[in-house]
C-alpha cells in the first residue's frame, strides 16, 4: 500500500505500476492521452516537458520531436547537448546552437571541445549546407581556417603553401612535391615559369 512519510508518498511495491490514462500500465509510469502529458517545472522554468508528439527541454512549446531552449539570462547564445565522463580524463564534447546571426536564419550547428564561447574551436554548418572550420561565416561548401593534414599526404597551411607526399616546414616554395610529377591533356599544356616562359617539353638542352 501508500505510505506517507511527511511530505513524501510512496510505495514499496516492487511489482507497483501507476497507469494515467490507461488502465493496463506498461512500465512503473504509463501515461497515456494527447495534448500536455508531462511537465517538470518550477514557478519560473520548464524543465522538461512531453506532448503527445514532442519533447522540450526549457520549453513547453517544442515545435521538433526534441527541441532544447536556452531563455535564462545569462544565456550566452547557448544551448545544446553535452557529453562527458567522469572517468579518467575524460574529454566533454557537445552540440549546440549559438546566437550569432539573425535570429531564425543563423540555422546551424556548433561543435566544441572544450566549452569555449570565444569562438577559438569550433565546427559550423550553416543553413546553406556549407562548413566551416575555425570559421562561423563560411563562404564555400568548406572553409578551414588554419592548417590541414589529409592522411599525411596531401597539406594545406594557411598561408597558401601545399606539400604534397611532404610537409612543408621551413621550405620556402608555394608547392612542393616528393616524388614525379605528370602534366597531361595533349598540346597546349605545359608549365608556366616565373619569368613569363612557358615549357610543354621536355628540355634537350
Amino acid at each position: 500500500g501508500w505510505t506517507q512519510l511527511g511530505a513524501t508518498l510512496y510505495n514499496s511495491s516492487v511489482l507497483l505500476k501507476v497507469g494515467l490514462g490507461t488502465s493496463t500500465p506498461s512500465s512503473v509510469l504509463h501515461i497515456n492521452g494527447t495534448g500536455a502529458l508531462l511537465n517538470i517545472s518550477n514557478a519560473t522554468h520548464t524543465f522538461f516537458f512531453v506532448n503527445s508528439t514532442n519533447i522540450g527541454a526549457g520549453t513547453e512549446n517544442p515545435s521538433h520531436r526534441f527541441e532544447i531552449l536556452n531563455n535564462e539570462a545569462p544565456a550566452i547564445g547557448r544551448a545544446g547537448l553535452k557529453v562527458n565522463t567522469t572517468l579518467g580524463t575524460g574529454t566533454a564534447y557537445g552540440i549546440y546552437s549559438t546566437s550569432f546571426g539573425s535570429i531564425g536564419t543563423n540555422i546551424a550547428g556548433f561543435f566544441s571541445a572544450n566549452g569555449s564561447n570565444t569562438g577559438s574551436d569550433y565546427a559550423i554548418v550553416t543553413e546553406y549546407g556549407k562548413v566551416g572550420i575555425g570559421n562561423t561565416s563560411p563562404n564555400y561548401m568548406l572553409y578551414v581556417k588554419g592548417n590541414v593534414s589529409l592522411n599525411d599526404t596531401l597539406y594545406v597551411i594557411d598561408s597558401g603553401k601545399v606539400g604534397i607526399g611532404t610537409t612543408i616546414a621551413g621550405i620556402p616554395v608555394r608547392l612542393n612535391v616528393s616524388g614525379n610529377i605528370s602534366v597531361t591533356g595533349g598540346t597546349g599544356n605545359g608549365i608556366f615559369f616565373p619569368d613569363g616562359t612557358f615549357q610543354s617539353t621536355a628540355s634537350t638542352a
